[in-house]
């Protein structure tokens, strides 16, 4: 009787160590289960925070690249070089969309060649049988052709390049070269400026003479008038007394304000051919680009200090841009700009630092729409005095140029 009492004594006691054990893992189950939840609950919070602030900043990077998308263009290289390195290099868009390339500094060159935009290479070579090389002008006619003039002819034999006064059409329909009336003049590094009648302006820089020797007359600019429907030149004796670099802005009318790094200024009256002097002053040394009718941006450069603006030539008013341009900035013969479609410009060659490597690499964008200039990323191989000239699908093309002194083959296209 007592041996069966201890038992059941037993087995409650045991029973109820059993029910304690289980109690405690449960508890503890239910601890760890509830602190799991509750960290599940922060991580939970934690990663819904993580992509609340992902998503304004991913809104607010979209609105930043909407805004300044031209921070984030990106260079290439065409795959297909051109036939030869070309170093002084003309590059002009035809109808076709299509890019005719010509020019070199290269007693070899008596070719140019055709660029496909869409292809993006090389797709013809064509003879021009001169020996044309640099100093000419090519400029695009209002009907796509395009008249070649004058600048330096390398005999096979020679690198000492002597004045032309001939000039060649390039037919874009027949993809071929033919002979038109001679300049007036042996002329180089001259001004070719198309005009609102379909006549096109060349401006006779200091490269000129009565025959093939360069330069007797110097500075003193002469001119002459090429007439599409005759394909002659129009003689005429006026000339504007200029020295340097020379530039231009057109007017509503078609008038033209001829400007140049002396200070001098002209207007050049379309309907009576002839030059009046003017007041207006203006920066001696800089950038100009013309933005429409009324207005052009002017990076200057000055010995103490930049400035960049825009000016408008009815008001007179200038409009500082938004952001401070380089302290260290300086402009040469070959800094050049490019208006593009979008009314945008496009900077390329400034000086920025005395360090060589860094000579020629910087590229700039100008804002229209908030009136600012953005600093791009550098073309793959850095160029001076590349042809620069905006395509069909709004990339920007650099051929040719000066990488290190030496004469470049490649073509370099910019997507923004």
């Amino acid at each position: 009787m007592i041996n069966l009492k201890r038992k059941i004594f037993i087995t409650i006691i045991i029973i109820f160590i059993i029910i304690g054990i289980s109690f405690i893992t449960f508890f503890n189950i239910y601890k760890d289960v509830s602190n799991s939840l509750k960290k599940d609950s922060n991580k939970r919070e934690l990663i819904k925070e993580k992509i609340n602030n992902f998503q304004i900043k991913w809104n607010q990077d979209i609105e930043d690249i909407k805004k300044q998308k031209i921070l984030y263009g990106k260079w290439s290289i065409v795959k297909d070089e051109m036939s030869i390195p070309r170093g002084y290099v003309t590059a002009n868009l035809m109808p076709d969309g299509n890019v005719l390339i010509m020019g070199s500094q290269n007693k070899e060159v008596n070719t140019v060649d055709i660029y496909d935009t869409k292809k993006q290479k090389i797709i013809k070579t064509i003879a021009i049988n001169d020996n044309r090389v640099y100093s000419f002008s090519a400029t695009t006619l209002k009907n796509g052709n395009i008249l070649v003039a004058g600048g330096r002819v390398c005999p096979f034999d020679s690198m000492a390049g002597k004045l032309t006064n001939t000039s060649k059409i390039f037919d874009h329909n027949k993809y071929e070269f033919y002979d038109v009336g001679n300049l007036n003049y042996f002329t180089g590094s001259h001004k070719a400026i198309p005009l609102k009648n379909g006549k096109v302006l060349i401006l006779h820089g200091y490269e000129i003479n009565t025959n093939e020797n360069c330069c007797t007359i110097g500075a003193t600019y002469r001119f002459d008038i090429f007439n599409p429907k005759t394909n002659r030149y129009e003689l005429t004796e006026n000339t504007i007394k200029i020295g340097g670099d020379v530039d231009y802005f057109e007017f509503v009318n078609g008038d033209l304000l001829i400007f140049a790094s002396d200070n001098e200024r002209y207007i050049y009256n379309i309907k009576e051919n002839k030059f009046e002097s003017t007041n207006n002053i203006y920066p001696k040394t800089g950038l100009y680009t013309q933005l429409d009718d009324y207005n052009y941006l002017i990076l200057e450069s000055g010995e103490n200090q930049n400035k960049g603006y825009v000016y408008n030539i009815e008001t007179k008013q200038k409009t500082p841009i938004s952001n401070d341009i380089n302290k260290s900035w300086k402009f040469n013969l070959f800094s050049k700009t490019l208006l593009l479609n979008s009314g945008d410009v496009f900077i390329y060659g400034i000086y920025e630092s005395q360090n060589k490597e860094d000579y020629w690499h910087s590229a700039y964008i100008y804002s229209k729409q908030d009136n600012n200039l953005y600093k791009i990323p550098l073309p793959k191989t850095p160029v001076s005095n590349a042809s620069i000239l905006e395509l069909d699908n709004g990339n920007i093309m650099l051929a040719g140029g000066f990488h290190n002194d030496k004469k470049q083959s490649i073509i370099q296209i910019y997507k923004y």
